[in-house]
């Protein structure tokens, strides 16, 4: 490929540097472009499955079932087994 070619080529002479150097510019430009949708996918899945972990250690926790219970159910079987 082009990019293949420019890599492994010897530096260019005198005359014909700038049009080497704006090539490879333009290759490093459509890799960062590339690199960068990559890591933002990544991030974006990286932020679902915390929130993933979150939710099952909080369905997970002994103490989340008591929040589906009315107040006053609760507090008067508390009562009970205190007794």
């Amino acid at each position: 490929t082009k990019q293949d070619r420019l890599a492994a080529a010897p530096l260019p002479g005198k005359g014909s540097r700038k049009a080497w150097h704006d090539e490879l510019a333009s290759i490093n430009q459509g890799l960062r472009e590339f690199h960068d949708a990559y890591r933002r996918e990544l991030l974006e899945e990286q932020q679902q499955l915390t929130i993933r972990a979150r939710h099952s250690r909080l369905l997970s926790s002994r103490e989340y079932s008591f929040c589906l219970l009315p107040f006053r159910r609760l507090t008067e079987q508390l009562q009970a087994l205190t007794r």
